[in-house]
């Protein structure tokens, strides 16, 4: 029985190398989701349901995925070392990888979806989006279907209709909530210098989530189309997951910043997604004519020199009523709150 023939050291570098870079690249990024995920739970004990259990369904799915994957390297790097050969030919763990970041791309899409709706209050949008968001996911298990099919790494490219559908929708998406988010945020009008501060905040880190996350699946889309029968598209493939899910803690995270923003001096405003203000008569809400369609700006001042107390575990950042009203003095301010207009 004849030798099996070598296999050229470039084809092992175009493709073992970056399969390993980006296994070894996802497990730093799983190490940092990690830590992000305790100081949300720590920092935000009484945070909303929905925002727990979001947390806790995209931390699950990641770690499955560093668990595949940390399963395949074994399966390629010890079982079976130096067989090129079960390297191309792959199992479940490689085959389900693509379905698993279709998945999270999914949980963390929903979220900022839901924000967006809270913006702009447009089911339009919400079902447009959820539409996208459910055809993402679908191609992300056609994908998986499809490669389990052919088994072989080297013949991903040829099944390039639901892959390329996947990343082209899934960079759709991302861009168009992102720019949905910042186009309500820059409606917000206030007279007050950390309103301002704040919006610019939230404007920065939209565009920073929202346009990593589309930047990664654009890459993997032009790796993939570019470089056929290599595997170059593997690095942003498996780091995908772990990038959607640092993006949506990073935003819940930075809600702590925000409050120090908004308590750190004598006038501060903040944004509350409940569009409530507590019935103590020192927080008055911007709302006027009873509409609820945009973002709430609520206002807060220290009275008498004693400093208000924020206790809220609130979401302060989309909220519903348009920040449409301005004080051109504190007088005008305290006047407006004294009146009942809340």
């Amino acid at each position: 029985m004849s030798a099996p023939a070598a296999i050229p050291e470039a084809t092992i570098v175009a493709t073992v190398g970056p399969y390993m870079t980006g296994i070894m690249l996802q497990m730093i990024f799983m190490g940092v989701l990690s830590a992000q995920t305790f100081d949300y739970y720590s920092l935000f004990p009484k945070d909303t349901l929905f925002n727990k259990v979001l947390v806790a369904s995209l931390v699950s799915v990641c770690a499955l995925q560093s668990t595949m994957d940390y399963k395949n390297a074994y399966r390629t790097f010890v079982q079976f070392y130096g067989d090129f050969n079960h390297f191309d030919i792959q199992d479940w763990s490689l085959w389900g990888e693509i379905v698993v970041t279709a998945v999270a791309g999914t949980i963390a899409q929903s979220f900022f979806l839901e924000r967006c709706y809270r913006a702009t209050k447009s089911k339009l949008f919400l079902v447009v989006g959820g539409g996208f968001i459910a055809l993402s996911l679908a191609c992300g298990i056609g994908s998986t279907v499809q490669f389990a099919q052919v088994q072989k790494l080297s013949l991903v490219p040829s099944i390039p209709i639901f892959i390329t559908t996947w990343l082209s929708v899934t960079a759709v998406i991302d861009l168009g909530i992102a720019t949905v988010l910042v186009w309500s945020l820059l409606r917000v009008k206030s007279t007050f210098h950390k309103t301002e501060t704040v919006v610019t905040k939230l404007i920065r880190l939209t565009l920073e989530t929202g346009s990593l996350t589309a930047i990664i699946a654009v890459l993997n889309l032009i790796l993939y189309l570019a470089l056929p029968g290599f595997a170059w598209h593997l690095i942003p493939q498996l780091i995908m997951g772990k990038l959607y899910g640092m993006c949506v803690l990073y935003t819940l995270g930075s809600r702590k910043d925000l409050r120090a923003i908004m308590t750190g001096s004598d006038h501060a405003s903040y944004v509350d997604s409940r569009n409530r203000a507590p019935s103590n008569g020192r927080f008055f809400s911007s709302k006027q004519n009873g509409r609820a369609d945009g973002i709430t700006v609520t206002t807060t001042f220290h009275q008498d020199g004693l400093e208000t107390d924020i206790k809220q575990d609130t979401d302060m950042e989309l909220g519903r009523a348009p920040a449409s009203v301005k004080f051109e003095s504190d007088d005008d301010f305290r006047a407006h709150g004294q009146a009942g207009q809340v």
